[in-house]
């Protein structure tokens, strides 16, 4: 600074400042590592697809229900698994030191599960609003549906395929990994941001919304039970619901308005068991439903700031991007692709 009789001032150091961009640069960092780690998790699921339709196509493996489910599931285990190996080994990290392993008490993970349930009945109706709001500017989402079983063995195999195994895979992948890792710079800082890529992982207005939802639930009851056994359950219970629905709905065991009965009942008892639940869990621990956000890493900022921090960086806009991208084609008719 340059001082009126001819010289200079001495420049300032203001270590608080100058803490606050050390700081910032290690939300950039964790955030980098965590959007490049979900970025590969997306293109390990298109990569593994293709593949194996390519070799399914060369061994002239019959295209069957059967063969569906199981491709599934390779794929779905593969593009958690082959990330996740890859992210542990880039951040030095082991998974016990990464994964929540706690043991839930039963009198807390019964209503730790009510709870869930309820605010994700909540999320599957606000996201149908969504979807039937969007749709009156001409808007669809077009993306494949799932497989639905037509006999019993089929039916277990789409449970299998659709319910379990994504549940694990997922979860692991996003709160087992994501979340955890996030959680060096504040709890809510990495529900908001783990629960963002996950939603926008899945590609489709629909599933965008329900999914963000559902990310915010699933990443609030592991944090504040310290395990992702919550969360695996619930997303199971939830994936299950959907299977079922549509097996019954499919095969005209019941008529879709019935089936659009019986989710009505479903949101309003899990809705009115998720209250009650909710009630009990603020009584047996006042601080149930608050969330601390101040860590040793970055306890300068702000949430904006790490919000900011965590959306300007190479691996959360790369991965941010491909899913505007997903979504953005998943809007286009099929017979415009092609398809």
């Amino acid at each position: 600074m340059y001082n009126y009789y001819g010289g200079y001032y001495p420049q300032t150091f203001n270590p608080i400042e100058a803490q606050k961009k050390l700081q910032k640069k290690s939300v950039r960092s964790v955030s980098n590592k965590v959007g490049l780690f979900v970025t590969a998790y997306f293109l390990s699921m298109y990569i593994l697809s293709i593949a194996i339709r390519v070799i399914t196509q060369i061994t002239q493996v019959p295209n069957t229900n059967e063969t569906e489910f199981f491709l599934q599931i390779i794929y779905s285990v593969g593009a958690s698994l082959i990330p996740g190996v890859i992210f542990l080994l880039a951040t030095k990290d082991r998974v016990s030191d990464i994964l929540t392993k706690t043991f839930v008490k039963p009198t807390t993970l019964f209503p730790v599960l009510m709870f869930g349930m309820g605010v994700a009945m909540l999320a599957n109706l606000a996201a149908g609003i969504f979807d039937n709001n969007i749709s009156l500017f001409n808007l669809k989402n077009y993306a494949t549906q799932d497989t639905e079983g037509t006999t019993v063995i089929e039916f277990i195999m789409s449970v299998i395929s659709t319910a379990l195994v994504p549940a694990f895979a997922e979860e692991f992948a996003f709160r087992g990994l994501a979340l955890n890792y996030l959680r060096k710079h504040g709890d809510a800082f990495a529900i908001l941001t783990s629960s963002l890529l996950f939603g926008a992982m899945h590609g489709n207005t629909t599933q965008i919304v329900f999914a963000f939802l559902l990310g915010l639930i699933f990443a609030f009851v592991d944090v504040k039970t310290n395990s992702i056994i919550p969360s695996v359950i619930i997303h199971f219970i939830n994936n299950f619901y959907a299977v079922l629905s549509n097996t019954l709905v499919s095969n005209k065991v019941v008529s879709e308005e019935y089936s659009n009965i019986i989710c009505i009942g479903l949101i309003t008892a899990f809705s009115f068991l998720g209250l009650l639940s909710a009630i009990y869990l603020s009584k047996s621990d006042r601080g149930f439903f608050r969330l601390e956000d101040k860590t040793d890493d970055s306890y300068l900022l702000t949430f904006k700031e790490k919000i900011s921090s965590f959306l300007v960086n190479p691996g959360a806009m790369i991965a941010l991007s491909l899913f505007t991208a997903e979504m953005i084609v998943n809007m286009i008719p099929r017979e415009y692709l092609g398809l």
